[in-house]
């Protein structure tokens, strides 16, 4: 296809019959079909029912009518321009179809007399071809059939066709003999011996595949669903913070009220509680700040059962979040939760993650063990009352605080871990971290895994809190052989330790609500067992 052929397929009635399409895809029913363009059409029928209300002075609460309106108004735009791409993008495809049938047309045949140009031809209607006619071209002429070169060099464009807009060479013998109905010649003479039947060409099969497919989302558009999914999620969280961020600017201000329109009804009293953050300092002098969710009137005399959290990296995120079971079953009972914003997570960008991939990765364990030491200096918690909790690659995380820092904790629920790390990448979908962790088969980065990998550090004689590993028999991310032959090397070296394999759930280690409240009544009943009174 050309530059011009490809202009051709935006053209005015395209533009036309899309602004009219934009307005008739509004409808709910097909608005529906794209959950992130339906989530932004919900917005705009909310937002201008709103605005509306506003003018009409039926909601004083509402705030300033033409700012509402405003908003409304973009979001309306974005769906209309969202229509309107899709409706584009339908119209070219029509408009291709288009193309190719019109290079299908009645084309005259120069039907050679006795196969050689020399004998001369008979001008026949080219869907008298058959299968092994030999036919003439020359330049300007339109090739009628599909077929193989037996004769002579040409130049031939095939951008109807092929969107080849270079032309090319055709030749008899070799890889370039072959030409293809409906492309043109530009120079010389080709003999052509025709190999396919009227109705059944590359232009024919081309035809009734553009006809007949039903239009499929592209790379491009694929991407950009991900990307709008990601953003409405961003969206959809920011509505869930205008609570606590209205409740902030009317303290900050001193001035105004706060109404709270709805709520879903609380799951423990957090009435007692209160939420400070701190920093600890890291082995190289990194500030590592963490969250601590603690009595209002908690003593600092280090008495306090702490349960402390860390995950630690492919950049994500260990942000507040509320949990109803954590404030039922920790909280009420006089429990400190605390979570570790250490190295190898997103919370400061790129940078944050990228200072612990592969043979750096011991700053992240330093970054915790400083944060479990800046407790203890705080009078928070001692080592006696400190339990630690980390899945997945936080369960690494946990098998490195075992094997480097025993002497830190007197308890680590150990969830669905990494902990052989010279076989990991052997293992399931463990392949596809070497990028965060390393590959044992690079001599250097074995060197470092095998200095860091607890299964391979379990030392005979060392007094170890007794942990408590739950995993899963479906686990299809991080095989469960991690922890089955880790809790055999401890029980092998006579050191106490509980396990808990779940036969369902995957990588949550619970396949229901039924078993994610067994695990979650076993890993906090333990915790209190080794670290309450």
């Amino acid at each position: 296809m050309t530059a011009v052929d490809r202009g051709a397929y935006l053209t005015a009635p395209i533009v036309r019959a899309g602004v009219v399409a934009a307005f008739r895809k509004l409808d709910p029913r097909v608005q529906f079909r794209n959950p992130v363009m339906f989530v932004v059409w919900v917005g705009s029928v909310l937002t201008t029912a709103i605005g509306l209300a506003a003018v009409a002075g039926l909601a004083d609460d509402a705030g300033d009518p033409g700012f509402v309106l405003a908003i409304a108004g973009w979001l309306w735009a974005t769906v209309l321009f969202a229509n309107f791409a899709e409706a584009v993008a339908e119209g070219r495809g029509k408009a291709q179809a288009a193309a190719l049938r019109s290079t299908r047309r009645d084309v005259q045949a120069k039907r050679l007399v006795s196969g050689r140009r020399a004998d001369g031809f008979r001008t026949v209607a080219a869907n008298e071809l058959r299968r092994g006619d030999t036919f003439l071209v020359e330049a300007k002429d339109t090739i009628p059939a599909d077929g193989e070169v037996v004769e002579g060099v040409a130049s031939v464009d095939e951008s109807a066709v092929t969107g080849e807009s270079a032309p090319v060479l055709r030749e008899a013998g070799g890889d370039f003999s072959s030409v293809t109905g409906g492309t043109r010649v530009l120079s010389d003479w080709l003999v052509v011996r025709a190999t396919s039947e009227p109705g059944r060409s590359f232009l024919d099969r081309m035809i009734a595949m553009v006809e007949g497919a039903k239009r499929g989302r592209t790379p491009n558009e694929i991407a950009l669903s991900i990307l709008l999914a990601k953003l409405t999620l961003i969206f959809l969280l920011a509505t869930v913070t205008l609570a606590p961020f209205s409740a902030w600017a009317v303290a900050d201000a001193g001035a105004g009220t706060v109404r709270r329109l709805d709520e879903i009804p609380p799951r423990f009293d957090a009435a007692g509680h209160v939420v400070e953050q701190f920093e600890a300092t890291s082995k190289d002098g990194t500030r590592v700040p963490y969250f601590v969710v603690k009595p209002k009137d908690l003593e600092t005399d280090g008495a306090a059962p702490t349960l402390l959290y860390g995950y630690g990296g492919f950049e994500v995120s260990m942000t507040p979040a509320y949990s109803g079971t954590l404030g039922r079953l920790w909280l009420e009972s006089g429990g400190v939760y605390v979570l570790a914003n250490i190295r190898g997570g997103g919370e400061f960008g790129p940078a944050w993650h990228q200072a612990g991939l592969k043979t750096k990765r011991q700053v992240i364990f330093d970054d915790f063990h400083a944060v479990a030491e800046d407790l203890v200096k705080r009078g928070i918690t001692s080592p006696r009352r400190l339990g630690i909790m980390g899945g997945s690659n936080g369960g690494l995380l946990m098998g490195v605080a075992l094997t480097q820092r025993p002497d830190l904790w007197n308890a680590l629920v150990i969830q669905v871990p990494l902990l052989d790390m010279l076989r990991y990448h052997r293992l399931l979908a463990g392949a596809s971290w070497m990028d965060e962790y390393g590959n044992p088969d690079v001599p250097a980065e074995r060197a470092f895994l095998e200095r860091i990998s607890p299964y391979h550090n379990l030392r005979r004689g060392v007094a170890y809190p007794p942990p408590f590993f739950v995993t899963s028999t479906k686990d299809d991310r991080v095989h469960p052989g991690h922890a089955r032959k880790y809790v055999a090397r401890m029980i092998e070296l006579g050191m106490p330790v509980l396990y808990y394999e779940n036969i369902d759930g995957g990588h949550s280690a619970a396949a229901n609500l039924n078993e994610a409240a067994r695990r979650r009544a076993l890993e906090y009943t333990y915790l209190m067992q080794q670290l309450m009174d």
